[in-house]
């Protein structure tokens, strides 16, 4: 199998692209699309654990791992990496962790369940919002940057003013 340069792997009819650092193979038989896919596979998998450790550790996932692996490591459309982010977490992906959280005394059910249903609520309204037409994936790439800006800002005060007022 002969390799050159780099190759550039695309499903343009979902607002999807794939930009790898691959090398292109000279046999375009299906062995070579099916290695190309497997790395895609690969990829989309070490993004999955490495946001489930992420949100075992700190509660995050996301947002704040997902969608950016996806955008910059994988090139997928801002929106695209959205759908695909939340469409991994329908299914009660914390619940092990949780698990272990809960036998710690680390958690509270009641408040978890407030919490769930606000997000029900409000993953609703964003994306509801983030499909309007007037919506552009540049917009969503300003507003995710300004949300992680604000995010970082507001945690680094809270730590700041937390060990002063320890000390």
């Amino acid at each position: 199998m002969r390799v050159s340069g780099d190759l550039n792997f695309s499903a343009s009819d979902r607002g999807f692209a794939i930009s790898l650092p691959l090398r292109k193979v000279q046999n375009t038989s299906a062995k070579g699309v099916s290695i190309l896919m497997s790395t895609v596979i690969w990829q989309l998998l070490a993004i999955g654990l490495v946001a489930g450790v992420a949100g075992g550790m700190f509660g995050i996932g996301g947002g704040a791992i997902m969608v950016p692996a996806m955008v910059l490591l994988l090139g997928m459309d801002q929106k695209f990496a959205t759908g695909t982010s939340l469409a991994a977490q329908i299914l009660p992906i914390g619940i092990l962790g949780a698990g272990v959280y809960y036998r710690n005394n680390n958690l509270s059910i009641r408040d978890a369940l407030l919490i769930a249903g606000g997000l029900l609520v409000g993953n609703l309204f964003g994306a509801l919002f983030a499909n309007q037409p007037y919506v552009t994936s540049e917009m969503m790439k300003k507003l995710y940057g300004l949300f992680s800006v604000r995010n970082r800002i507001s945690i680094s005060f809270l730590s700041i003013n937390r060990s002063y007022s320890d000390g």
